[in-house]
């Protein structure tokens, strides 16, 4: 298994939300820290974020 990408949507603002006025407020950004070891993922995520992470398995 290996990581394909990992994305991140931080705010420190846990109340943040688009609006009409500020419709770029809370996007997502290419987060780095992901990796796969022996099977273990590991993550370094930034605090008040949501993240997501694509995971692949390897071809056999």
């Amino acid at each position: 298994m290996s990581s394909r990408s990992t994305w991140s949507w931080p705010n420190g603002d846990p109340e943040a939300t688009n609006t009409a006025h500020h419709p770029d407020r809370v996007t997502p950004h290419t987060a780095t820290g992901t990796s796969v070891t022996g099977g273990v993922l590991r993550a370094a995520l930034e605090p008040m974020s949501w993240n997501m992470v694509r995971l692949s398995r390897p071809q056999a």
